[in-house]
């Protein structure tokens, strides 16, 4: 029910809520950095493609940051990567991707790193 665009939204909502489990809804509370090869995922040109999947799938976290320093293309395909990751959880939620604008006055780790032609 909770995937039907025509039924209404408070249907859909209380549908999709009696659905999840805890640690589903605790998930989805949580805004988290996408692990990339760095250890802190401030920088990187690749996301770790195991350690995303075990947050979203194992964790359920379905809200994150992209702190990658990739150009437009690269980050869209990383991206839609995680979003089938995403597909094929229990209830497809989608992950809800943010970045940091790339242009800030000040070094601050991850928010001011060069975004390699995105958010420029």
């Amino acid at each position: 029910m909770y995937e039907d665009a025509q039924a209404p939204t408070e249907r859909r909502i209380a549908d999709l809520i009696a659905q999840m489990t805890i640690d589903e809804k605790v998930g989805t509370m949580l805004h988290a950095s996408l692990p990339s090869g760095d250890p802190v995922g401030a920088t990187g040109s690749r996301y770790d493609m195991a350690a995303v999947r075990r947050m979203i799938v194992s964790r359920h976290v379905n809200s994150a940051i992209a702190r990658l320093s990739v150009g437009p293309r690269d980050l869209a395909t990383q991206n839609n990567e995680i979003q089938r990751i995403a597909a094929g959880t229990h209830l497809g939620i989608p992950v809800t991707i943010s970045t940091d604008p790339r242009n800030h006055f000040q070094a601050v780790l991850g928010a001011s790193t060069h975004g390699g032609g995105f958010s420029l």
